[in-house]
């Protein structure tokens, strides 16, 4: 199917869901002929009613000495088209590549730029996709990798499609230059210091030459791995929902827990699967293979009281009885001392937060993880791993206990322990915020107190 206003419009409301029939449209515009046939295509869809609003946005890089000028023809022609269009100038700060540092740039602009109801629309082609699975290949990828450039993505409060994908770099070119539009070339695309214009400039027509048919395979490999990697979620979204539990963990609060016995019994394949769907979930950065095989080696298989930990840049997971838990990496252990407790709400030197909330009225049952005491109780506060604090009692326990033993009674994770703040008088103990209150400072009915919670 060649390029024309036609196949695009069809194309394009093919990606859009029922409810979008006339939508408000912005072009991702840089200038060059992609860009430029794709806000030609939209221009004459807005002339012809079939969309609501156009509009255009160009990421101004400052790359190259041409970047100016390109930002001025862009301004030129959309002033010529009557369409708005708004340049943002950006910092490129190369900290990995030059390509990815600009990359990340030109979206967080777009992201910013989208509004609920605006659909970004950007120049992506057939050729492009064939290069990205490709550079993907070479780079190392899983089956998520080889789907390739989606077609249709959120983004930020709107939503990212790319109606260009399914037509190749040839059909854009003849579209151009059959409605005489101009545009610009970027001198940087020449350039094959950068991965992609190598693989754009010299493999990619080796291979096509010597298999004419490369292409068409490569599109079909990331059509048929995104088959594949939707059934993969659909599997893991289902383990998931059996070995995923929401639980209240003493201090930590309620935490999503991956239940140990579950996880053993699916298969290794389904086992890294969900490890990584769960981590991901939790917001972390996902750890390598080698990683996941060291957490089901190390932390899975290790024994019920005791408490591995396997970290990586991105996160940790640990060990809590039956159960995994996943977090960013734990700093250093705190070892703040004597610390003057003001009872208003203060950042620790450790960077923890304790919050001190008046209450009054009458008491609540004293359950797990109550910290109430009594207004105007004065004390220092220190890390539980700096301090050493006699036996205690709790309201509504008999008998005295080391502050060890009440720890493992109330099952706090071990390895959040030492970083507990401990509110003491000397070596009295008086709370610890968010978990428990010693026998004789806590609030009694009709007396006003103070709430102490600890927030990592």
């Amino acid at each position: 199917m060649s390029l024309t206003l036609s196949s695009f419009y069809q194309a394009l409301t093919e990606l859009l869901s029922e409810d979008c029939s006339r939508p408000s449209l912005v072009v991702g515009f840089s200038g060059g002929v992609d860009s430029t046939v794709l806000l030609h295509l939209c221009k004459e869809l807005l002339e012809r009613g079939q969309i609501q609003s156009l509009r255009a946005v160009h990421v101004h890089h400052g790359l190259s000495v041409l970047a100016d000028g390109w930002a001025a023809h862009g301004q030129d022609m959309c002033a010529r088209w009557n369409i708005p269009l708004n340049v943002h100038r950006v910092n490129v700060y190369a900290e990995r590549s030059v390509e990815e540092s600009a990359r990340n740039a030109r979206y967080q602009v777009f992201e910013n730029e989208l509004a609920a109801n605006e659909i970004l629309l950007q120049g992506h082609h057939q050729d492009d996709q064939v290069e990205t699975v490709l550079y993907r290949i070479v780079r190392g990828t899983g089956v998520a990798g080889l789907k390739g450039i989606p077609v249709v993505r959120s983004l930020g409060n709107g939503v990212l499609a790319r109606p260009l994908l399914g037509f190749p770099r040839k059909d854009i070119e003849g579209y151009a230059r059959g409605n005489q539009l101009a545009w610009i070339e970027d001198d940087s695309n020449r350039d094959n210091r950068f991965d992609r214009n190598f693989l754009r400039n010299q493999v990619i027509p080796e291979l096509a030459q010597r298999w004419p048919g490369m292409s068409t395979s490569v599109v079909r490999l990331s059509e048929l791995s995104g088959e594949t990697d939707d059934i993969v979620r659909e599997v893991a979204l289902q383990d998931y929902r059996q070995c995923v539990q929401e639980k209240e963990l003493p201090v930590l609060g309620g935490v999503r827990v991956l239940d140990i016995h579950r996880l053993q019994q699916l298969s290794p394949s389904r086992r890294t699967v969900l490890l990584r769907e769960w981590l991901h979930g939790e917001g972390l950065l996902s750890p390598s293979r080698f990683t996941l095989q060291q957490i089901v080696c190390e932390v899975v298989l290790a024994r019920e009281d005791g408490v591995p930990a396997v970290r990586w840049a991105g996160g940790e997971v640990r060990r809590y009885k039956n159960g995994l838990v996943a977090g960013h990496p734990q700093t250093s252990q705190a070892t703040y001392s004597n610390t003057p407790f003001s009872g208003q709400t203060d950042t620790l030197p450790d960077q923890t937060q304790l919050r001190c909330n008046s209450v009054s009225g009458e008491c609540p049952p004293i359950t797990r993880g109550c910290c109430v005491i009594r207004k105007g109780i004065t004390g220092r506060l220190s890390a539980r791993a700096s301090v050493n604090v006699d036996a205690f009692s709790l309201p509504g326990r008999k008998g005295r206990k080391s502050l060890k033993k009440w720890l493992n009674e109330l099952a706090v994770p071990a390895w959040i322990r030492g970083q507990l703040p401990v509110l003491h008088d000397g070596n009295q103990l008086i709370a610890i915020p968010g978990l428990l209150v010693a026998e004789g400072y806590q609030r009694e009915d009709g007396n006003p107190g103070v709430e102490l919670i600890w927030r990592r």
